[in-house]
């Protein structure tokens, strides 16, 4: 079973995990001078679905089971330590263990845990009951508790694949990306062929911005298989910040025959397609070029007055053809994410943020915009992220401190919240 983290990794939880994280399926933001800023999950990060306990791990498309390579550590193998019938306990460890899949698989996360606790007191050498505990821990965005439950599956079962796979996106989704490399070399390790270890060490590697490594993660993780369009839009991605936009090319286009309704792979190869064309005519007409751009800035007003009209589709079509002209159009791109955000189309949306804020990591506008369409999707700490970037760039954006306050409410952090209230009100008294 997958889930998408919202993890901003500016999104992972999150996710890649995307963060939708994408976690958020968005890309990630590149500062231009070699590191990182607030890398995005572009992965669709898979968290352990709780799964029936067996004595041996399954690795199933791109998720893990939460069962063991090691010792069978279900009740079902051996019988408890503690006190009363062994059968008895283990038919309740069981049973509470059940009824907390069935609420996990319900996506009622909460309720899953206490079951999952009640498994445990029953039998605490139960490792599957601790990796789906941690699951659903990692679904409510309590990393650390997730980080504590996959540390005694992993104590209890060394050899426990799933847990130090998962352990790895837990660790990613808090950015310890040193933590999740060391967790999926392991996991490489127990089972050399999972083209997915490789997948997300290559990127947990882009995290660091160890890009070189991540081209070799990736590229092993397509030799394994190569009917996943995800590496080769990740493979892609990479390329396109090596500036080699040939080979990036090539993987968007792979990525897009694989997957035709890819957002983000269509945006990119469009993207890259454009900077090869406008290299090759700049060799060839630099006043061309200089005619294009000014052509683009007066598509890019006639969509902003599209816009301000209620015409979302006529907007979204001046924006495309001001990138068209002018791929390089940072602000075209956040427009358009803008206009594709009132459309409810919040993958374009975010593809477009995203690459508004690769062309220009210094963008405030876009990690608002991209905040307050994480706001509407319930994303309060992605987008506290997000606004807390933009204020970074701009301490004296208003509106972001407003925007920002309305999320650490929803939070229940309204102390926060009152503090950013008072800024904004000190920067703007009308707003």
């Amino acid at each position: 079973m997958k889930f998408i983290l919202s993890i901003l990794v500016g999104s992972l939880p999150c996710f890649g995990v995307a963060q939708t994280y994408t976690t958020t399926t968005q890309g990630k933001n590149y500062s231009g001078s070699g590191s990182f800023v607030n890398p995005v999950i572009t992965k669709t990060y898979t968290v352990p679905a709780a799964p029936t306990p067996r004595s041996t791990y399954t690795n199933s498309s791109s998720s893990y089971s939460t069962s063991s390579t090691g010792t069978n550590k279900s009740p079902a193998a051996s019988g408890s330590s503690s006190g009363g019938s062994a059968t008895t306990r283990e038919a309740n460890a069981s049973d509470y263990f059940y009824n907390g899949l069935k609420l996990y698989a319900a996506k009622d996360y909460a309720a899953s845990i206490p079951q999952f606790t009640k498994a445990l007191a029953m039998y605490p050498d139960y490792a599957e009951a601790f990796a789906s505990r941690a699951g659903a821990k990692l679904m409510l965005s309590d990393f650390e508790g997730a980080l504590s439950d996959y540390n005694k599956a992993i104590n209890t079962d060394s050899k426990y694949v799933a847990g130090y796979f998962n352990r790895g996106i837990a660790k990613h989704c808090m950015r310890n990306y040193p933590g999740a490399i060391q967790d999926f070399t392991q996991v490489i390790k127990l089972s050399p062929k999972d083209s997915d270890a490789y997948i997300h060490r290559g990127a947990a590697n882009l995290g660091m911005g160890n890009l070189t490594e991540a081209v070799q993660d990736y590229s092993i993780a397509i030799k394994l298989n190569s009917k996943d369009n995800d590496v080769y839009y990740d493979r892609g991605y990479t390329f396109f910040y090596l500036r080699d936009f040939k080979s990036a090319l090539v993987d968007f286009k792979k990525a897009c025959e694989l997957n035709p309704r890819s957002v983000a792979a269509t945006t990119y190869q469009q993207l890259t397609r454009s900077i090869l064309k406008k290299q090759k005519d700049s060799k060839e007409d630099a006043n061309k070029i200089k005619q294009d751009k000014n052509a683009a800035l007066q598509m890019l007003h006639k969509g902003l007055a599209m816009f301000d009209e209620a015409d979302h589709k006529g907007a979204i079509m001046a924006y495309d053809r001001a990138i068209e002209l002018d791929p390089e159009c940072d602000t075209a791109y956040n427009k358009r994410g803008v206009t594709k955000a009132v459309l409810k189309d919040y993958d374009g949306a975010f593809a477009d943020y995203n690459v508004a804020i690769i062309l220009n990591p210094k963008y405030p506008q876009a990690y608002f915009y991209q905040a307050r369409t994480r706001n509407i999707l319930g994303d309060y700490k992605g987008a506290i992220e997000d606004f807390t970037t933009a204020i970074k760039l701009d301490p004296k954006y208003a509106l972001a401190y407003m925007y920002r306050a309305l999320a650490k409410i929803n939070l229940h952090d309204f102390e926060g919240g009152k503090e950013d209230t008072e800024k904004a009100k000190e920067l703007d008294p009308d707003i």
